[in-house]
């Protein structure tokens, strides 16, 4: 993870090391290299043991799964914010109690106040609200239910018209099985997509990682089905289970879709990053009249100091590149980079701020393609109007 600083001289780019859990544990340059005292230690429900003074909150005030500590300054209040909701790490609560009981049949679902389920070594809590693996359980299984049920009504309806028979006379040993099938998809696939987001699993936060977090999803949603409709039918619960066919068709339609939900989630990211984008720099072309050389160079500050102002960790700004790697500014022969969005080491897109008569050429993106670490990650002209 990568995290610049900011502050009254040049900004400084610095690497964020973290364990198994996503909670930042020492500080590297932008090279990776250590640079603190030693390591932050963390107790179970996430108050430090031990904290490096170059970790936190010196350079930065991410921490215990990575969320934001507020222990800076005066503003100490010993709380951590979980993006929904504060969390207290010495009590091991939330301060406010969650919107929704994500899994009524789980006891623990109903303290409303509680953790990761009171298991903080082996869940955590992305959104302040509920683990990704029951989530998408619940979604999968109600998902997959629904599927089943409508298809059969629709066809129901198809054949003798819209009657109460149509709504009724259904396999519900298919809904059943739909159902089973869809939790463990929706649970697997809530399993491996938080760690596959940090980067983690060596698969990285990618295309990749996503349609194959997709396929295992598929398997393991198919074959629970057929689990599942067999013990509902009355059937050896083995029966058909491990079919190479079967398996492989299963791992390729998860992975399709996954792939098809990333790409589009991709796609619906970028336009919406670059509509934020392009009102900043109206902003800041506002704020800094004139043209010019000054008044652009002034204006690109403007712009750069509204976008950190967004508080948004997968954007970073004036970023230099060389080769593929992040570099520091002044480097001979790198890129600057205006905004880039993603993870440094693997970006999803680039945004390049013009003013004045400037223009994005072609040899321009040519330049900048071949010193990023892809050739083929999308770049942005963002010009105010």
């Amino acid at each position: 993870m990568a995290w610049k600083k900011v502050g009254s001289g040049a900004a400084t780019l610095y690497s964020l090391h973290t364990n198994h859990l996503g909670s930042v544990v020492h500080v590297g340059d932008a090279g990776g290299a250590r640079i603190d005292s030693g390591y932050a230690m963390y107790e179970p429900f996430g108050a430090f043991s031990s904290t490096p003074t170059g970790t936190n909150p010196s350079v930065t005030d991410r921490g215990f799964t990575g969320h934001r500590q507020n222990n800076t300054g005066s503003y100490n209040l010993g709380l951590i914010y979980m993006n929904a909701r504060y969390y207290h790490p010495q009590l091991g609560r939330f301060v406010s109690p969650d919107s929704i009981v994500p899994e009524p049949a789980n006891p623990q679902s109903h303290n409303r106040y509680a953790y990761a389920h009171n298991s903080p070594l082996n869940y955590t809590d992305p959104t302040g609200h509920c683990i990704p693996m029951i989530c998408g359980a619940i979604i999968g299984a109600v998902g997959g239910a629904a599927i089943s049920y409508g298809a059969q009504v629709v066809a129901n309806i198809s054949q003798n018209g819209l009657t109460v028979d149509a709504l009724t006379n259904v396999n519900w040993a298919a809904v059943g099985g739909a159902a089973v099938a869809g939790a463990v998809g929706g649970a697997t696939f809530g399993l491996l997509a938080a760690p596959v987001a940090a980067g983690g699993l060596g698969l990285g936060a990618s295309f990749s990682g996503t349609v194959l977090s997709g396929a295992a999803s598929g398997v393991a949603a198919g074959q629970a089905g057929q689990a599942a409709g067999n013990v509902l039918s009355a059937r050896d619960i083995a029966e058909g289970l491990g079919n190479p066919s079967d398996v492989l068709l299963q791992a390729a339609s998860g992975g399709l879709l996954a792939g098809a939900g990333y790409g589009i989630n991709q796609l619906l990211s970028q336009r919406s990053t670059a509509q934020i984008l392009q009102r900043l720099a109206n902003e800041a072309d506002a704020a800094v009249p004139g043209t010019g050389p000054v008044a652009g160079t002034l204006k690109h500050s403007a712009f750069k100091s509204l976008v950190d102002d967004l508080g948004r960790n997968d954007l970073h700004t004036e970023v230099t590149y060389l080769n593929g790697r992040v570099v520091t500014y002044g480097t001979r022969g790198a890129v600057r980079l205006d905004v880039v969005e993603g993870q440094l080491s693997m970006p999803t897109a680039v945004y390049d701020l013009k003013t004045g008569s400037a223009s994005l050429s072609a040899s321009r993106i040519r330049q900048i393609q071949g010193h990023l670490p892809s050739a083929n990650i999308p770049i942005h002209e963002i010009r105010p109007q």
